[in-house]
């Protein structure tokens, strides 16, 4: 086959999934803007995404054919789910939508864009420098460049130092105890925003949880998660 047509055949099974993952997060409600108006036939997996705080935070029913990201914004939570996988030189990129199409990508375990939501990420740079494994004692540098939106704000630079953490008690971690897991922070040498949190499962390769603001004033965080719950599937 030629290669346009292998081209043509990728593109065609990104699209099918893209597809798949919208209609699926459609179907339930995953949307990282906010509750939106729902079909009755729909609302009892609506109110499953979007407990009150008096409920318990128990996940809804999910496709076991997908792959999820558990995210929190703002105290929300929501579920989206995995759309595909892109190829990079800096390592393989996860696209993951939300029902309003809102798309993240993760890449090495960091957030590699955000698009669609108030505060996006429209192109971040420098993730092959970005070290992957638990640091242990030893501490890195890297440097990120973005795109932000709002305000047109491109190529804004960030020089960022990754050290081993104690276990944090404030985060939105489900299924794992923060004792159980390794963590490390990542700390912007300007201050510009706060820091960067994420956590392994011992000599597992990325972090399978993570904390970032994209502004002072809008932070989220994921998780790698299926329809049994967590994953890894914790002790």
């Amino acid at each position: 086959m030629m290669r346009g047509g292998l081209a043509h055949v990728a593109h065609g099974a990104r699209r099918a999934a893209r597809v798949a993952a919208w209609a699926l997060a459609g179907a339930i409600g995953l949307s990282l803007s906010g509750c939106m108006a729902l079909d009755p036939s729909v609302q009892a997996s609506a109110a499953a995404l979007w407990p009150s705080k008096a409920e318990a935070a128990a996940p809804p029913r999910l496709n076991p054919h997908f792959d999820y990201l558990r995210v929190t914004v703002q105290g929300q939570v929501l579920y989206l789910a995995r759309g595909y996988t892109d190829t990079d030189p800096a390592g393989p990129v996860t696209v993951w939508y939300s029902s309003d199409r809102e798309v993240l990508r993760l890449q090495r375990g960091r957030l590699a864009g955000l698009a669609g939501t108030p505060v996006a990420w429209t192109h971040v740079r420098g993730l092959a420098q970005a070290p992957v494994a638990w640091p242990g004692a030893e501490s890195f540098s890297w440097q990120r460049e973005v795109d932000h939106m709002p305000g047109y704000r491109w190529g804004l630079r960030d020089q960022l130092v990754v050290r081993a953490m104690a276990a944090p008690v404030d985060t939105a971690l489900s299924g794992w105890s923060p004792q159980a897991l390794q963590w490390a922070e990542e700390q912007d040498q300007a201050g510009r925003l706060p820091p960067a949190r994420y956590a392994w499962v011992p000599g597992q390769p990325e972090p399978i949880y993570g904390e970032q603001c994209l502004h002072t004033d809008f932070c989220l965080t994921w998780q790698r998660w299926s329809a049994q719950g967590a994953v890894p599937t914790p002790p």
